[in-house]
């Protein structure tokens, strides 16, 4: 592991001297942190980011400290200040996303220490248990969700705020970031963010990036409207999407493999019995000479309501083992035609 500035200037001298091998190492490096973010390893996603050229797609899934600003953890003297920039602000607003702010919520802050952002971010599904005023703000969502068919793989933002340095556009990007890595949800299909307050400037920035509201969640909390929004990037996450980014900016044809399979094992609860039962018939075929990783596909992804930490339970394994397991039945089942 190279130190980043190092590794900076080692790729700029590669890409101005051998740009094919430059090419090349890109896309080997992304198609393994691909495959890790894939299966769920924490760090593999902003990684894969890196390698991505578009600023948009990276926004938010980079480093939690850029040039004027660091995203931090929630401290105690933030609430006075936090409370007087909203009510100098968004009068009223304070009120509806108070309960969210505290030991949960993350805050980006200036050089000096001075709170400029805060998010408060989980994943979907554990959201469907918070309880009390805060659940005024997720409950709704939740349930939205469920009904549509998109709870699994998704992030919510109960609130994120900027108050101050608005228009410094790394405010939104660590804000971001933060909040991502606050869901712990190593490959999320879908991510669900609340507007309390229904800001313009914060609707400008979601529908830059490609964000739809959901009419039906139009609501007010207290008199304040909260607007939601929804970006659904498909069944191979946003791994996916990042992977096949950097694919087209190096000019390589994505490789067909197994991708079709990889993706039905990602969505095997909600397929139909047809694909399901493809599903099976290719990973006996592939895993057949491997007991044990065939074993861990049952467990994981044919198994209704599995999760990596249940079976990681189930099976004894380590966390460092059970996904270096995973990475390599993901390439075996890549492979095939």
């Amino acid at each position: 592991m190279l130190h980043p500035s190092l590794a900076g200037l080692l790729a700029e001298r590669l890409w101005a001297e051998e740009p094919e091998r430059a090419a090349a190492t890109v896309l080997r490096v992304a198609a393994h942190e691909h495959a890790r973010a894939a299966a769920g390893e924490s760090g593999a996603l902003p990684r894969l980011a890196a390698l991505v050229r578009d600023p948009g797609l990276r926004a938010g899934l980079g480093p939690t400290t850029l040039t004027r600003h660091y995203a931090d953890r929630w401290r105690a003297g933030d609430a006075d200040v936090v409370r007087q920039a909203l009510e100098r602000r968004y009068p009223a607003v304070w009120a509806v996303v108070a309960p969210w702010l505290g030991e949960g919520a993350r805050v980006v802050r200036r050089a000096d220490g001075r709170p400029v952002a805060v998010v408060a971010a989980l994943a979907l599904e554990p959201a469907g248990a918070v309880g009390g005023a805060r659940a005024r703000l997720v409950a709704p969502v939740v349930e939205h969700a469920r009904r549509q068919g998109c709870a699994e793989r998704a992030v919510l933002s109960a609130v994120q705020l900027t108050f101050d340095d608005v228009g410094e556009p790394e405010v939104a990007w660590l804000r971001n970031a933060a909040g991502l890595a606050q869901c712990g949800v190593g490959n999320p299909r879908s991510d669900h963010a609340n507007l309390v307050g229904d800001l313009p400037e914060e609707r400008a920035v979601l529908e830059a990036y490609g964000y739809a509201e959901v009419p039906d969640l139009r609501r007010e909390v207290d008199g304040v409207p909260v607007t939601t929004w929804v970006a659904d990037v498909g069944p191979g996450g946003l791994a996916g999407l990042l992977y096949a980014a950097v694919v087209a900016e190096q000019g390589r044809p994505a490789a067909p493999g197994g991708d079709r399979l990889l993706a039905a094992l990602e969505t095997f609860p909600t397929a139909g019995e047809q694909v399901r039962a493809w599903v099976r018939s290719r990973v006996d075929d592939v895993l057949a000479a491997e007991p044990a990783l065939h074993d861990l596909v049952v467990r994981r992804y044919l198994t209704a309501g599995a999760t990596h930490e249940s079976v990681m339970r189930s099976t004894y394994l380590s966390r460092a083992t059970y996904f270096r397991r995973l990475r390599r039945v993901r390439d075996l089942l890549a492979a095939v035609d």
